[in-house]
């Protein structure tokens, strides 16, 4: 029988979703076989083409406005007024939502680290950098969370992998980062103070790293 053209759209649809291209079912149920011609140049290949674009054309508005949604929900959070542990419990129902590869982004990844650090999660924030793996840690601002968060957490061996985080962002940026910069002087700080003030090379270069901070530009090239 003649197919109605929501049945042909749906089928077509489907065909252009699906790796063998061929396959789909019409709203009315029926099984329907649609052949379109693979680079032969007819009408059906050129509908198979453009139905191909526009489902993926669909998928990455869809994908746009859960990213936008979850960015929303999560700046809304911290735009309210709430102690770090009514955050830190917010942020953990929303942290789920995360492990869908898809919903990330670098966006989407700094501002929840951005929520975290609010929350004084500093766990939260090493744990959730560690899961998202290379594709992210390659950025600046996500190597900076790391390397601040592990040396507000201080397990056993944070802080020098701190330094090593922060150094290794330093060298691989094409220009002085103040913020790196700063971190470092306050890790080298904090590992002073660890010292019982008594390791005086901490101190000093606390000091080096602080005053390349604050220091024009001119004076850090």
């Amino acid at each position: 029988s003649m197919l109605s053209e929501s049945d042909r759209l749906v089928a077509y649809t489907v065909a252009a979703a699906s790796p063998t291209g061929s396959v789909g079912t019409g709203p009315s149920g029926r099984r329907h076989c649609i052949v379109l011609p693979d680079g032969a140049g007819g009408g059906g290949g050129r509908l198979y083409g453009r139905l191909k674009r526009l489902v993926k054309e669909q998928r990455r508005s869809a994908l746009a406005r859960r990213q936008a949604a979850y960015l929303a929900e999560v700046r809304a959070t911290l735009n309210q007024r709430m102690r770090p542990g009514e955050l830190r419990a917010r942020l953990a129902g929303m942290r789920e939502r995360l492990d869908d590869p898809d919903l990330l982004s670098t966006e989407v990844l700094l501002t929840t680290l951005l929520a975290y650090r609010k929350a004084q999660d500093y766990s939260g924030m090493v744990t959730l950098i560690e899961h998202v793996g290379e594709q992210y840690n390659s950025s600046e601002g996500v190597q900076y969370y790391y390397a601040f968060a592990l040396n507000r957490r201080n397990l056993p061996g944070d802080r020098q992998r701190a330094l090593q985080v922060a150094s290794a962002a330093l060298e691989a940026a094409d220009r002085p980062v103040p913020s790196l910069l700063a971190l470092l002087g306050r890790i080298y700080k904090d590992l002073f103070t660890d010292s019982d003030c008594q390791d005086k090379e901490t101190l000093s270069l606390s000091l080096h790293w602080c005053v390349l901070a604050s220091g024009p530009p001119n004076h850090l090239d």
